[in-house]
């Protein structure tokens, strides 16, 4: 009588492949949607009225109206694309720095270089790039 292999296991045992959505498919799901419902619904508000009974204010029916896409620019006088700009070039220089920046830190954990070597290898790019972000939208708005 020969005896069973053990190399290979039966086909019960063998394990599956996962047919959950890996950690990058959900958020990009959901980010298409966002975009597909923004270009069909536009950004807006409702008029609120109090409400007794709910002690709240709640939103009447059919007063729905867009809202102004960049007050802050029009207020300071400068354009929408500077504004925009400006902001997005301080979010990136603060995500480079803010140690909860998932993608950095988690890129430094797997390179296995502390947080405190990589900023005193990189602070004189960082502070180069945040002069840069000062100054380039300083002369765009007095060009």
């Amino acid at each position: 009588m020969t005896q069973p292999s053990t190399d290979v296991l039966p086909q019960a045992d063998q394990p599956r492949p996962s047919r959950c959505p890996t950690a990058y498919t959900i958020p990009f799901v959901l980010v298409v949607i966002m975009a597909a419902v923004t270009s069909i619904i536009p950004a807006g508000a409702y008029r609120r009225a109090p409400n007794c009974v709910l002690d709240k204010d709640v939103p009447v029916p059919r007063t729905y109206a867009p809202v102004v896409a960049a007050p802050l620019s029009d207020f300071a006088g400068v354009s929408c694309d500077l504004a925009v700009t400006a902001f997005q070039t301080a979010i990136g220089i603060t995500n480079l720095v803010a140690p909860p920046y998932g993608v950095g830190v988690g890129g430094l954990a797997i390179a296995r270089v502390p947080y405190n070597t990589w900023l005193r290898y990189v602070w004189s790019l960082l502070a180069t790039l945040s002069l840069m972000s000062m100054a380039l939208p300083s002369a765009a708005i007095m060009a």
